[in-house]
């Protein structure tokens, strides 16, 4: 989640097309004109952060190269970012060894879409988690 986010600063927005979809919502965001895509990627809207597009179809990066943004920002690398999930995610339990919807192949493993979903809430719970406990004063300062 993307929070308090300065003006001059820029955001990581992560399209994923992995899910089931026909890619409606990317040719939407193409077509848009108040504001348009390239306003936003340019940072020329009044009060909005600059937007850094990463989006399969649009990016000039193919494979690991393209690949190695996503998984910056699963790690806690790239902050802040936002992640979007364009179409359905399927209820991959009914495929057994396979799955409906995929998206790259990290180092030893092909992930489902829901695998990317899951991870990506994995680490946003332990960022907070982890943030929470910055807060917290331990009982050794208190004295």
């Amino acid at each position: 989640m993307v929070e308090n986010v300065a003006v001059n600063e820029v955001v990581d927005l992560l399209w994923l097309t992995a899910g089931l979809s026909c890619d409606g919502d990317s040719v939407a965001m193409t077509a848009a004109t108040q504001p348009a895509l390239e306003d936003l990627i340019a940072g020329t809207l009044p009060g909005a952060p600059r937007l850094r597009l990463h989006h399969p179809v649009l990016a000039y990066e193919v494979g690991d190269e393209f690949l190695e943004v996503f998984r910056r920002a699963a790690t806690g690398d790239i902050d802040p970012f936002v992640l979007v999930v364009e179409g359905s995610l399927p209820d991959e339990r009914a495929v057994g060894e396979g799955c409906w919807a995929a998206f790259g192949e990290p180092p030893g493993a092909r992930m489902s879409a829901s695998a990317v979903v899951l991870y990506g809430r994995t680490v946003r719970a332990r960022r907070e988690v982890t943030r929470a406990s910055m807060k917290v004063v331990p009982d050794w300062r208190r004295r």
